[in-house]
């Protein structure tokens, strides 16, 4: 929490509890951020946090400092590990991280960050319990990144990669939702297409063409960025593959980096 107040960052703790159950909850734990009492459930159920059970969700809403909303982490449960016998949780570490200057590069750690989909529905690379994770960067207008995509599509298929989480991106400033949900369709993607309007998280990874992919380990490490072929005849996902294959039997990837070659990114943001 001193990390996040550090850096102008306000954090609003919200439960159905009564104010004199939070007084003396805030004193035990020694609570250094305000905990608001909901108990008409109100503010909860306008948030989307209320539970089919009739109790609130725990649920975390990132807003920046003009008042929009910037991301939704509805996975805060499972960011809690247990260490030498006692309970604790990442979520305070990635949400300092996630609004730190973060920058992809092999050996970095990357938060678990928030965009939406085709649908408009908030999605994020990290997902509990994986043992990896492939970001790829994907244009719809990019023929490379159809061939990409299929191909990844099929590799997630893998019984052998059942434990890796794959996750698309379109970075280019000019995609449109139509356009996005067509490619996802056309190609049947079984993993989420995300786009970035505003940049925010193209900005972090730098990509320079579609497609361009980043291998996580569990701990959200990379291990590999750069092409996922070699460009010449060989089997297919190589790079990808070989990372993922490193990963999964506790080895160090062989290759670290390579150089993506594709379609190059629009970025006009507005």
């Amino acid at each position: 929490m001193t990390q996040l107040k550090n850096r102008n960052i306000v954090v609003f703790g919200i439960s159905a509890d009564s104010v004199a159950t939070h007084r003396d909850f805030a004193r035990s734990e020694r609570l250094n951020f305000s905990l608001l009492s909901d108990s008409t459930k109100k503010v909860i159920a306008t948030y989307g946090a209320l539970g089919t059970n009739g109790l609130p969700n725990r649920i975390t809403f990132i807003v920046g400092p003009d008042g929009t909303l910037r991301g939704i982490d509805g996975n805060v449960n499972d960011q809690f590990v247990r260490r030498d016998n006692q309970l604790l949780s990442r979520h305070g570490e990635n949400l300092s991280l996630l609004l730190s200057d973060w920058k992809a590069s092999v050996g970095a750690t990357i938060p678990n960050f928030f965009l939406p989909d085709g649908e408009g529905k908030t999605v994020s690379p990290r997902m509990s319990g994986k043992k990896a994770t492939v970001i790829v960067f994907l244009g719809t207008q990019c023929e490379p990144s159809r061939q990409a995509a299929t191909v990844l599509t099929q590799m997630a298929a893998r019984p052998a990669y059942r434990e890796v989480t794959f996750f698309g991106i379109d970075p280019n400033a000019d995609t449109k939702l139509e356009a996005l949900k067509a490619f996802a369709k056309s190609l049947a993607l079984s993993f989420p297409l995300a786009y970035d309007p505003f940049g925010e998280v193209c900005e972090h990874f730098n990509p320079e063409t579609t497609p361009s992919v980043w291998v996580l380990n569990s701990k959200g490490i990379v291990i590999y960025q750069g092409a996922i072929t070699e460009g010449k005849a060989g089997r297919p996902l190589e790079f990808v593959q070989e990372a993922l294959d490193a990963i999964l039997a506790g080895r160090p990837a062989s290759i670290a980096h390579t150089k993506a070659q594709g379609t190059p990114i629009h970025r006009e943001y507005k």
